[in-house]
């Protein structure tokens, strides 16, 4: 898995400096990080929040 992920920054990179002025790619790049930031955040602390319910096993609704 992360030999498929070593490619995803480097992508956005290329698509970012394709699409965008030199004067955006900055704050583009930017909002891309902050949402990997925000979304492994928010998977953390929803897995947290599942782990400790004791109505049924946690692991069978993280891994489906």
């Amino acid at each position: 898995m992360g030999f498929v992920e070593g490619a995803i920054a480097p992508s956005m990179t290329l698509l970012v400096s394709m699409y965008y002025k030199k004067s955006e790619q900055h704050v583009r790049h930017a909002i891309w990080f902050l949402g990997n930031c925000f979304g492994g955040l928010v998977g953390g602390l929803l897995g947290y929040g599942i782990g400790h319910i004791k109505s049924y096993s946690p692991w069978k609704v993280n891994f489906p």
